[in-house]
Formats: C-alpha cells, sequence, structure tokens
C-alpha cells in the first residue's frame, strides 16, 4: 500500500503502512533538502518540516542525518532500478549493444524528471566523506552491470576483451558528465548525453561495430 501523506484524526492503518509513509516522506525530504542546500548545510529539522513529520518520529527511524540521508541514498537507487527495469521491459534491446543504449537514454530520461534527486546524488553526494562506503557499493554494483553486459558481448563475438579497469573507469566518466551537465545546463537537459554516454562507453568496451565504423570515418547509427 503506498501512502504519501496520512489522513487527518483516526485513520485505521497498520503501523507498517504509516512507518512506510513516514520513510518516503522523509527520504523525499532529505533528497530536497541535499539539492538545495548541501549535506554540510541540510538539517534534521528541515528534513522532518519537509516531510511533514515529527522530531520524534524521525528519530524512531534514523539515528542521526547520516543514517538518514544514507538511507534515502539508497531508496533513491532501488527506485531508479525499478523504474529502469520497466523501462527495459518495455524496450526491444536484443544485443548488447541496445542494452547500454536503453541504459543511458531511460536514466537520463528519469534523473531529468527528478532534478532533486539528479542534483543530490550526482552533486551534492559525491563528495561527502561520510556516505563514502555507500556511494562506493552503488558505483561498484553499476560497473558489475556494465561488466555483465560486456561478458555477454564477448560471448556473441561482438565486443574484445578489454583490461577490468575500464568498467570502474566508465562509471566515473558517465557520473562527472552528468554531474558538469546539471551544474552546467541543468537536470533538464541530461537526456542530451545519452548519445555521447553510449558511443564513449561501447568504444571502451571494445564493440566491434563502433570501432569499425571509428577506423573508417563513418557515423554508427543509433
Amino acid at each position: 500500500m503506498t501512502v504519501d501523506r496520512l489522513p487527518r484524526g483516526p485513520h485505521g492503518l497498520e503501523r507498517e503502512d504509516v512507518l512506510a509513509s513516514q520513510r518516503r516522506r522523509i527520504f523525499r525530504a532529505a533528497l530536497d533538502c541535499v539539492a538545495e542546500n548541501g549535506f554540510a548545510g541540510t538539517s534534521i529539522a528541515a528534513i522532518v518540516a519537509g516531510a511533514g513529520v515529527s522530531r520524534r518520529s524521525f528519530y524512531e527511524l534514523f539515528a542521526d542525518k547520516v543514517d538518514c540521508v544514507g538511507a534515502a541514498l539508497d531508496f533513491a537507487y532501488e527506485s531508479l532500478a525499478t523504474l529502469l527495469v520497466a523501462a527495459f521491459d518495455a524496450s526491444d534491446s536484443q544485443t548488447p549493444r541496445d542494452v547500454i543504449g536503453v541504459f543511458y537514454r531511460a536514466y537520463l530520461e528519469i534523473l531529468a524528471d527528478r532534478p532533486s534527486t539528479a542534483r543530490a546524488l550526482h552533486v551534492e553526494l559525491p563528495s561527502t566523506a561520510e556516505l563514502a562506503s555507500r556511494r562506493e557499493s552503488i558505483s561498484q554494483s553499476f560497473a558489475a552491470r556494465i561488466c555483465e553486459t560486456h561478458r555477454h558481448g564477448l560471448e556473441r563475438g561482438e565486443m574484445s576483451p578489454v583490461d577490468p579497469g575500464v568498467f570502474d573507469f566508465v562509471v566515473g566518466g558517465v557520473d562527472d558528465q552528468i554531474r558538469r551537465c546539471i551544474l552546467m545546463r541543468g537536470p533538464t537537459d541530461l537526456p542530451s548525453l545519452a548519445p555521447l554516454l553510449t558511443h564513449s562507453t561501447l568504444m571502451l568496451l571494445g564493440d566491434h561495430r563502433t570501432a569499425t565504423s571509428e577506423r573508417s570515418g563513418g557515423t554508427e547509427p543509433e
């Protein structure tokens, strides 16, 4: 059951539904606050005010600000992952190169629709030392997905072997491009990065068709 705002007065909702509603509202408020003020400038008072919950309710769910924002970070990526799966299910992607293209287009469009989330995840939180381990875990999960796509490309004879460090390099480069776009042009322009990120990633993964197109001076179609 999804509940964003609890009804006033007696509502008869199960406690787990109440807590789930409070957690979601706190997560969204935390990401909004971080996007606007940065992690250091975000206070628990601002989070609870934005979420419409009491400070007591906050401390029933989280130990402190780091615990809360870290959980909000996990929640954001889990939500993004769910939307990405839906995008893949709705696409006709068959080959590893198709998967890469669908991934970037869907991810960037999702971020463009959620500017506060985009800024919090790719601008404000990457430099937050208290959340470094969480960010690293998320980066490694993305690198693992790219590695798995590359493995399928190898099996199909569509990609060449690459140094294992390439996968982390791709994740870091993509994150940097997204951050620069948000800072210089704004989150709504993120989808324009899809062709560049797709092409660059395929080149780094040794995609045969992309490499052949580069050598011949041609342009590989989307």
